[in-house]
């Protein structure tokens, strides 16, 4: 994020063109994403198109090399509806309110420390420009170590 932003800095020194050069990639991208990538089975879902939320499903499975199971049903007619009561008992249940804080944690330590850096980054030697690539990678292992601990056991 931050070091990609510095070096696009580093390159172009007139902020007219530093904005342009930031702005193109999604101006490209916007267009060809709309164009390209499907609606999701959930959306054909809710819209009440449920042979194309079927069709969808079948296209990423064929994708991810596997195949939609015989008699698959994407929902059940005769089921019974949850009230909000049960669903919220279940959404504030111990293990995902635990995964919840834990990565609300790291994200806000991560963060926090990372922006303390940043403030500082002025008062640095040598070029702005190299030490803010600096400061922006260095954020990266706080990131990794955040999501490979929610891949463990407690989480």
């Amino acid at each position: 994020g931050m070091a990609t932003v510095a070096i696009w800095g580093m390159i172009f020194k007139s902020w007219k063109w530093y904005a342009l050069a930031l702005a193109f990639p999604p101006t490209i991208m916007l267009p060809i994403c709309y164009f390209m990538l499907p609606e999701s089975a959930r959306y054909y879902l809710g819209k009440g198109k449920d042979a194309k939320a079927l069709e969808m499903l079948e296209k990423v499975a064929k994708w991810n090399g596997k195949e939609v199971p015989e008699g698959c049903h994407l929902f059940e007619e005769d089921e019974e509806k949850v009230s909000i009561r049960e669903l919220l008992g279940k959404l504030t249940g111990g293990r995902l309110v635990r995964c919840m804080l834990i990565n609300m944690f790291g994200w806000f330590m991560t963060s926090l420390v990372y922006y303390m850096l940043w403030f500082s980054a002025k008062s640095l030697a040598g070029d702005i420009y190299v030490n803010a690539v600096i400061l922006g990678l260095a954020e990266l292992p706080g990131y990794t170590l955040i999501n490979l601990s929610l891949s463990y056991q407690y989480c």
